[in-house]
């Protein structure tokens, strides 16, 4: 062999040795890549509820909301049913509040409740993703897209046969299921005639309004209490990515973080909607019939309904889990996100 072919030689193996080389390092590097990955993508299946859920919940007269600790912090303006006795919960993913109720979801899915309730039933529940809660009746759903009702007054709500849903509200008379396909069901007949044409939901809200959140941002809204005027107002909205409605005000949040509002609240003033409308920065929003509340990215909240000695009372939430929350857009039963409303 002349030099030449030695040298072209030497190269050749030179040019191996870099290959394998980077072969080895590719080898050790990629499975952590995925490894991570997995994990991140393991973490969301697992952490679904954090991201998806309401930290707020708003009643007649009291807030509670979900510290990043899992802890509940509450406020109330009028409370004689112990709708805030919340300082033993841990472990909290989600709070919901009613009238005279407050309950609350754990990591284990089990579930917690406190006020003018006698929900004896909810301390069996198992497997539970989303709760949300009515002065009468508490329900929840389940990984598997079945829905539990506890009743604490007279009510009937069939829903034994419901299946694939992956979001729950309920106001006094009605349980509204939201389905993986976008369609949304009720349990009463009126209601279904209301929603039987809704497609391409990703979200809904309902006290004696109820309102729909469409995968483009639109949304769809029905209520005898809401004028037409706060009816042509939410046709024209856009852009949004969580709604909440009381009895007589619809709310939607929007994705750079302002708000939007229609209607008004009970015992309110022509101002609120405009001081709902001037918030900024926020991530989540919870509307109740006498005060609204927003939550905003850095922890804290701002309030609107409340009379200014009532909203000095909101200063003292500082550490609100306010992490991960693009919108409450539904999971599916095998605890996969539908939409982020992003």
């Amino acid at each position: 062999m002349n030099f030449k072919g030695e040298l072209d030689m030497k190269k050749i193996k030179l040019s191996l040795r870099i290959i394998l080389s980077f072969i080895f390092i590719i080898s050790i590097i990629l499975p952590q890549k995925i490894d991570s990955a997995e994990e991140v993508d393991g973490g969301l299946n697992l952490s679904y509820l954090d991201n998806k859920l309401s930290h707020i919940g708003v009643g007649s007269s009291h807030t509670v909301a979900l510290e990043s600790d899992g802890t509940v912090y509450g406020v109330c303006s009028s409370c004689t049913f112990g709708q805030i006795d919340v300082t033993r919960w841990k472990d909290i993913v989600q709070v919901e509040a009613s009238v005279r109720n407050t309950i609350g979801l754990k990591s284990d899915g089990t579930v917690v409740t406190t006020g003018d309730d006698s929900y004896t039933s909810t301390s069996r529940w198992t497997d539970i993703v989303q709760v949300d809660i009515t002065e009468q009746n508490a329900v929840g759903l389940k990984s598997d897209g079945t829905v539990v009702v506890a009743i604490n007054r007279s009510s009937d709500f069939p829903v034994e046969n419901w299946t694939d849903i992956i979001q729950i509200d309920i106001k006094s008379s009605t349980i509204y299921g939201l389905k993986s396909d976008g369609t949304v069901i009720a349990t009463e007949n009126s209601a279904t005639e209301v929603v039987e044409n809704w497609t391409d939901i990703v979200q809904i809200s309902t006290d004696t309004a109820l309102v729909g959140l469409k995968s483009d941002g639109t949304v769809v809204a029905y209520g005898p209490t809401l004028s037409d005027d706060a009816l042509n107002i939410i046709d024209s909205w856009t852009d949004i990515t969580q709604v909440s409605a009381s009895s007589r005000l619809i709310m939607g949040l929007k994705s750079n973080g302002t708000v939007v509002a229609a209607g008004e609240l009970l015992n309110g003033t022509p101002n609120d909607v405009q001081k709902i409308e001037s918030w900024t920065n926020i991530v989540q929003i919870s509307a109740g019939s006498n005060h609204a509340v927003g939550l905003r990215s850095d922890g804290t909240l701002v309030v609107s309904g409340l009379y200014l000695h009532e909203e000095a009372k909101y200063d003292q939430f500082k550490n609100i889990n306010a992490f991960n929350l693009p919108s409450l857009s539904g999971i599916e039963s095998a605890n996969r996100i539908v939409s982020e409303g992003t």
